[in-house]
């Protein structure tokens, strides 16, 4: 998860970031973590258990990032190299006012004592840069993954139109447009992810189920997925709603 060294001067993390981050890490199950890039160690990790594998904090901060080696299977160490390869390649084309703007987000198993194959969703964005433009810190959150196997390296920004999915065989970038719903199909995607049935999403909207049922398979389409749990997937990794 390291990439460069430099001469550069490296500016700390001051207290009201700190404290900023502990505040949001109370409010999520998530874990969060911020990489420093240019020591190759972690400046600060939430003592949330998803990510630390049975470790404590102390024990992962002193491991920096040879975490990554330990507690990765190997199966997927090659994984692990090439989304660092490919994600610092497309940081480092874009131009130096942009770069902030963007967050890079991978599905990778951790080995964890209590969770047999434990799949996670890691999402990467930049918190400093040098004076270089060059990626000084990261902030990182971690949350269980709702793919079904690893991979999935993706680069989005907060504009949900396109985003940019990495092709592990051709190694290579490729720009993706986001579908776009209805009214009424966003009204049958919300009321789905909150466990309503058919039969009470047609009871609320006053539609017949068939035409819930309708509004589902075109759901389905748009995001070119077969089930509609990879659909909500979907559109929550693109942050689509």
């Amino acid at each position: 998860m390291a990439q460069h060294s430099t001469n550069e001067t490296e500016e700390a993390l001051n207290d009201a970031t700190v404290k900023a981050i502990q505040a949001f890490a109370r409010m999520t199950y998530k874990s969060i973590y911020v990489l420093n890039h240019e020591k190759k160690e972690f400046d600060y990790i939430a003592d949330n258990p998803l990510f630390l594998c049975g470790h404590t904090v102390q024990k992962v901060r002193t491991m920096g990032f040879n975490f990554y080696a330990h507690c990765v299977p190997e199966e997927e160490q090659g994984l692990i190299r090439q989304l660092t390869q490919a994600g610092f390649s497309f940081f480092n084309a874009l131009p130096m006012e942009y770069k902030k703007d963007y967050t890079l987000s991978c599905d990778f198993h951790l080995k964890h004592p209590h969770i047999p194959n434990l799949l996670i969703r890691q999402e990467v964005t930049p918190l400093q840069l040098t004076s270089r433009g060059r990626l000084s810190k990261s902030i990182c959150m971690v949350s269980l993954s709702t793919a079904r196997q690893a991979g999935n390296i993706t680069v989005y920004t907060s504009n949900p139109t396109h985003c940019w999915m990495y092709d592990l065989m051709q190694k290579n970038w490729r720009r993706q447009v986001n579908p776009t719903f209805t009214t009424k199909e966003l009204t049958v995607l919300y009321a789905t992810i909150q466990g309503f049935t058919v039969k009470e999403i047609a009871d609320l909207l006053y539609l017949a189920p068939d035409t819930i049922k309708f509004h589902r398979k075109k759901i389905m389409e748009k995001c070119h997925v077969h089930t509609l749990t990879e659909a909500i997937r979907y559109v929550i990794v693109h942050k689509l709603l």
